[in-house]
C-alpha cells in the first residue's frame, strides 16, 4: 500500500466455526484497504475480476486506488505514531 500500487481484495465469507460470534470481520486486508477503495464481495469471483481488469485497462484508476492506499497506509507510517505505540506497550 504504501508504494501505491492497487490490491485487488474479496472479503471473506463469514465462517461460523472461526467466528462463532458473528462479530467478524473475517478479512483484514479486505478491511484495511479502507472505504475508498473497490473490495469485491464474497464469493463474487466476477466483482473480483472486474476490479483486476479495471485496474489493468485504466490507468486512472489504478493510479487513484494507489494514492488512496498509500494515504491511508502512512496514517500508520509515522515515526511519531510508531513511537506512540511502543511507548503505551512498554507501560504494560
Amino acid at each position: 500500500m504504501v508504494a501505491g500500487v492497487p490490491v485487488v481484495a474479496m472479503r471473506a465469507r463469514p465462517d461460523p466455526i472461526l467466528d462463532p460470534t458473528g462479530a467478524g470481520p473475517m478479512s483484514a486486508t479486505a478491511d484495511m484497504l479502507g472505504p475508498d477503495v473497490d473490495v469485491a464481495p464474497p464469493d463474487d469471483d466476477a466483482a473480483y475480476e472486474a476490479i483486476a481488469l479495471r485496474y489493468i485497462r485504466d490507468p486512472e484508476a489504478r493510479r487513484s486506488a494507489g494514492d488512496v492506499l498509500r494515504a491511508y497506509a502512512r496514517l500508520y507510517d509515522e515515526p511519531a505514531h510508531m513511537d506512540a505505540i511502543f511507548a503505551a506497550l512498554a507501560e504494560t
